[in-house]
């Protein structure tokens, strides 16, 4: 029993993910892109996060000032 439950094992280590060799690059500025990418990186892509120098994360924070009329509608 023991010798099968280390073969099982050792082919799950050998199999390889199913994006595997995929390449995706995230422009995303949401929290439903980044839930995306790490969708897609969980199975086997290689994520590459974008940003602008002055992005700004929407991770649950509800924009303010004066933007924050036209944002939200």
């Amino acid at each position: 029993m023991q010798r099968r439950h280390e073969e099982v094992m050792m082919a799950s280590i050998k199999r390889k993910a199913v994006l595997d060799g995929i390449r995706v690059i995230d422009f995303s500025q949401t929290r439903t892109g980044a839930q995306a990418s790490q969708l897609l990186a969980d199975f086997g892509s290689d994520i590459i996060h974008i940003e602008t120098p002055t992005a700004v994360r929407c991770l649950g924070k509800r924009p303010s000032g004066p933007a924050a009329s036209t944002a939200s509608n």
